[in-house]
């Protein structure tokens, strides 16, 4: 099922597949990479991140991090 706007009381729309961003730790360091969906509310516009794997793309210790970073370009960075 697509995910409910729920001040709207509508259903949303896909809006664009393979959205990447990063999550930070409280202190605002990046932690991980992940993929999603990105899907709208075409009544009121907003916006929600869906479908995100289990496991994120990469992690902070891993040693080509910052290039999987700059490779994949990030559309957000989102608190913990």
């Amino acid at each position: 099922m697509r995910p409910i706007c729920v001040p709207c009381a509508t259903t949303m729309h896909a809006e664009k597949n393979g959205v990447y961003f990063l999550t930070l730790l409280p202190d605002g360091r990046r932690y991980h990479l992940w993929s999603g969906d990105k899907w709208k509310c075409r009544s009121c516009g907003h916006e929600a991140i869906v479908g995100v794997g289990q496991n994120p793309i990469a992690e902070h210790f891993e040693k080509d991090f910052a290039a999987k970073v700059a490779s994949f370009k990030p559309e957000l960075e989102v608190k913990a």
